[in-house]
């Protein structure tokens, strides 16, 4: 006796095996699919990171709170130990956050609280000429040449540009329009009046205040010092 559901029933369901393995090729074609297209999203973020990793001229030894990075694509970073520098970063530390960073060529940069600079160029390997551009822009900073120290380097200011050769160097901001600079190694050529004006040299140390008129007086240690203490920077030279 034939019963027409009963056979439309049996024969529907010897049908459904026929089904499982179109629908795990059709499940393992989506898989591949959506793993090409993750991919693709995430291999220029590697090559980006990649690249980033290359290009880095140093790495933060010690910060906190709020320093914060500002990258040439306009990105911010904060600020973290092991963090990496590259250049034509914008370096901006808050009202309580020095920061320290060591370079590829073993040079030492610090920053003080509330202080801000530009690394423009940064460029030490042996098979390429010295080039390291960089710029103050206000705050605190020492700076302690690194492997390249037989080859001068340029510092921009508000008040001058600054060549540094086989140095030790830090400048103060003491108010709006001086500053104060101590030079404790190597020397310093300050590109402020006509021919230049040398402050420092290998065997002495020298500490002057400089406005951006142009006038330059001799000061003693003590008063960077007491300068420094004002502009939170526990990280100076400590001789």
């Amino acid at each position: 006796m034939f019963l027409p559901g009963l056979g439309f029933i049996f024969f529907g369901t010897r049908q459904i095996p026929n089904l499982i393995p179109f629908t795990q090729k059709f499940l393992q074609r989506e898989l591949k699919m959506r793993f090409l297209m993750l991919c693709l999203i995430l291999l220029p973020l590697l090559v980006n990171a990649q690249l980033r990793r290359a290009d880095s001229i140093g790495n933060v030894i010690t910060t906190r709170n709020d320093a914060v990075f500002s990258g040439v694509d306009g990105m911010l970073r904060i600020a973290q130990r092991r963090g990496e520098v590259h250049v034509g970063d914008v370096i901006a530390t808050g009202p309580t956050t020095p920061m320290q960073m060591r370079m590829v060529d073993s040079g030492n940069i610090r920053l003080a609280c509330s202080s801000e600079m530009v690394i423009h160029e940064y460029s030490t390997g042996a098979d390429q000429p010295v080039n390291i551009a960089m710029e103050y822009r206000h705050g605190g900073l020492l700076l302690v040449s690194g492997r390249s120290e037989r080859e001068s380097f340029t510092l921009n200011t508000p008040f001058a540009d600054v060549d540094i050769r086989n140095g030790v160097f830090e400048i103060e901001q003491e108010t709006t329009a001086s500053y104060l600079l101590g030079v404790y190694q190597g020397s310093i050529r300050i590109f402020n009046n006509p021919g230049g004006l040398q402050v420092g040299d290998i065997n002495a140390e020298s500490f002057v205040r400089i406005t951006l008129n142009g006038t330059i007086e001799t000061i003693d240690r003590n008063t960077l010092q007491a300068q420094r203490d004002r502009n939170c920077a526990p990280l100076g030279v400590n001789q």
